[in-house]
């Protein structure tokens, strides 16, 4: 009997045209989703880097309303120290007018006193002349008659200079007084400033923790767009490969 041999077509068949024009379709929606994908990543992309611009000046204006509140803590300190200073001249001040103010109102007693002793004494030059004859020279007794004399006049110039170097003192504090109110109105400003830039320094600090909420979540999804499209280029690439 002839023998006859079978030979076996182990040779892979060739795609269909319609499995080739499936497999294109394939292709074709894949590049689609990764071109929308593209679009995304490159949105998700600028969002970043706009968030990370913004982060930034936040940081910068942060640190620039930290400069700014050290440097109106100085200020406010300054301030308040001249402030201590000018109260205590005031003080001192105040107790000099008062310790002048005694003296004056000695003076002007003493004066008193004499108007009415020489009133009372006017038809009598007994003491006047006791007084004189007890001094041990001539020059003594010369020098308290001129004394007498003058005793007066010499108490209301007394008088008069307290009174001025009182006014004096008095001009003083009221200008020490003055830069103080001054010094306090200064100072009050400051301290609002202060608090303006606590207040801003607080939303500063309230936007960069949103900021960098953000910025995590925007790196996050565009990390998760990128093995997206690693996958999508990956199976395009799959196909591609299968029709070779």
């Amino acid at each position: 009997p002839q023998k006859t041999t079978t030979k076996k077509n182990t040779a892979a068949q060739k795609p269909t045209a319609s499995q080739n024009a499936r497999k294109k379709e394939d292709i074709n929606a894949l590049k689609n989703k990764q071109d929308k994908l593209k679009k995304q990543m490159q949105n998700t992309d600028k969002k970043l880097s706009e968030t990370r611009k913004n982060t930034m000046q936040s940081l910068r204006e942060l640190e620039r309303l930290n400069e700014d509140i050290v440097y109106r803590d100085q200020i406010i300190k300054k301030q308040a120290d001249e402030l201590n200073r000018y109260s205590e001249q005031i003080d001192s001040l105040n107790v000099s007018i008062d310790k002048l103010s005694v003296e004056y109102d000695k003076l002007k007693k003493k004066q008193s006193d004499m108007i009415y002793y020489a009133f009372m004494t006017k038809n009598s030059q007994s003491d006047f002349i006791i007084y004189i004859l007890s001094s041990k020279n001539f020059q003594e007794a010369y020098r308290r008659v001129i004394y007498l004399s003058n005793l007066a006049t010499i108490r209301k110039e007394q008088s008069a200079e307290l009174s001025r170097t009182k006014q004096d003192i008095q001009v003083k504090r009221d200008k020490v007084d003055r830069l103080k109110s001054t010094t306090k109105s200064l100072m009050a400003k400051q301290e609002k400033e202060k608090e303006f830039a606590l207040y801003q320094k607080q939303k500063q600090d309230k936007l960069l923790v949103s900021l960098k909420a953000q910025e995590k979540l925007l790196k996050n999804e565009l990390e998760k767009q990128q093995i997206a499209s690693e996958r999508l280029n990956q199976k395009i690439q799959n196909i591609i490969s299968q029709q070779a």
